[in-house]
C-alpha cells in the first residue's frame, strides 16, 4: 500500500498497488450450459487482480497481451470483468493466453504467474463463464 497526500483536500489516502493475485484455469463447473472449448489452446483462464482504483473507473479495454503477429486492434481484451467482494478485488477472463507475454494494463505490463487451480473462495462466488 502507498500513502499519498491529496493537497486539495488536505487528507492522506491509503492506496493499493496493482497486482496479479493469480491465474486460474476455468473449471468445468463454471461453464454453465454453454459449450466448453474443444482445444486446450482456447481454454479460458480467470485472472484475479487487485486494483488501485474503484472498479468502475478502470479502463478495461487496455488490459491485453501484445501479439506481434496481429495488428493491435486484434489483440485479446479482458472479457466479463467482475468486481470481487473483497477490497480492490476484480477478475476477468482471457483465452488463448500467451504465457511468455506480459499482461498489459493501465498500470504497466506485468508477467503472468503460472496458472493454479481456482481457489474455493472464487468458486464459491458462483461465477459462470459464458463461452461465445
Amino acid at each position: 500500500m502507498t500513502r499519498r497526500r491529496d493537497e486539495r483536500e488536505g487528507v492522506t489516502a491509503v492506496t493499493q498497488e496493482f497486482r496479479i493475485v493469480g491465474v486460474y484455469r476455468v473449471p468445468d463447473e463454471m461453464f454453465g450450459d454453454d459449450e466448453r472449448p474443444s482445444d486446450d489452446e482456447q481454454w479460458p483462464y480467470m485472472i484475479e487482480i487487485v486494483l488501485p482504483e474503484p472498479f468502475e473507473q478502470v479502463e478495461w479495454s487496455v488490459f491485453t497481451q501484445r501479439n506481434d503477429d496481429l495488428p493491435d486492434s486484434n489483440w485479446q481484451a479482458a472479457k466479463d470483468e467482475q468486481a470481487l467482494p473483497w477490497r480492490g478485488g476484480a477478475a476477468f477472463f482471457f483465452h488463448s493466453i500467451q504465457w511468455k507475454a506480459a499482461l498489459v494494463t493501465p498500470y504497466g505490463a506485468f508477467p503472468l504467474p503460472e496458472p493454479t487451480e481456482m481457489p474455493d473462495r472464487i468458486k464459491e462466488l458462483g461465477i459462470e463463464y459464458l463461452w461465445d
